[in-house]
């Protein structure tokens, strides 16, 4: 019931408001998929400047779902020749075919990075080795590479299942109840006291459901690959 009002709050927010919102997907895999399977494949073919490495795998994903016959996994069992935008639509497809679980969450990362990381508001995701913990729930530890290919780094983290595990425990020493709606006063899309309570409130809904998704991720060890548009 929480996720639910979180995502109606969502959606009766204004336009300005809206815009303050981030659109966020996450991709829950098995960490031994992702580990022996995935990136073996993907980091040959880029290698290789081959798909060839890729039909057992695409094989196998085709064989599980059903698939439209203009998808990638599909053209690939069809000698596909490869192709740098190809292979990273690949990717996606891999993400969204191969996903143990796709959780679909109302995110506040602007809030809860204020609440929670205050120094890095406005800081630059592009360097990830300086991202606080709540940022890295959001957008991932590392940026998502297979050999020497990047996939939209500037878009698209992951956390493997230590860091899913690191990232609980840091989750689980945090107290909502502590926050406070003076807390949000620097985010300027937050102008008035009325505004920063209606954000806290969502806020700790955001946080709620970030939280059991990583509790899941870990309860059945599996990686976490997070993007953003």
């Amino acid at each position: 019931m929480q996720a639910l009002l979180a995502v109606s709050r969502l959606y009766l927010l204004n336009t300005g408001r809206c815009q303050f919102r981030m659109l966020h997907y996450f991709y829950l895999l098995n960490d031994i998929w992702f580990a022996e399977r995935m990136q073996p494949a993907l980091a040959e073919s880029w290698r290789r400047r081959s798909f060839a490495p890729c039909e057992l795998l695409c094989q196998e994903v085709a064989d599980a779902a059903p698939l439209p016959d203009d998808s990638v996994v599909r053209l690939v069992l069809t000698g596909l020749l490869y192709d740098r935008a190809l292979w990273h639509a690949l990717i996606g497809e891999w993400l969204t075919y191969g996903a143990a679980a796709m959780p679909r969450l109302a995110v506040a990362p602007a809030a809860l990075c204020c609440l929670l990381a205050p120094e890095r508001l406005g800081a630059d995701l592009a360097d990830t080795a300086a991202r606080s913990p709540i940022e890295q729930m959001h957008f991932g530890a590392r940026p998502l590479r297979f050999a020497g290919g990047w996939h939209r780094p500037d878009h698209v983290g992951w956390n493997d299942a230590a860091e899913v595990e690191r990232l609980l425990e840091y989750a689980r020493a945090v107290e909502p109840r502590s926050w406070t709606a003076a807390a949000l006063a620097p985010l300027p899309e937050l102008p008035d006291a009325a505004e920063r309570d209606e954000e806290l409130a969502y806020a700790r809904d955001c946080w709620q459901g970030l939280v059991e998704m990583y509790q899941q991720a870990h309860a059945t060890r599996q990686v976490i690959v997070c993007e953003r548009p």
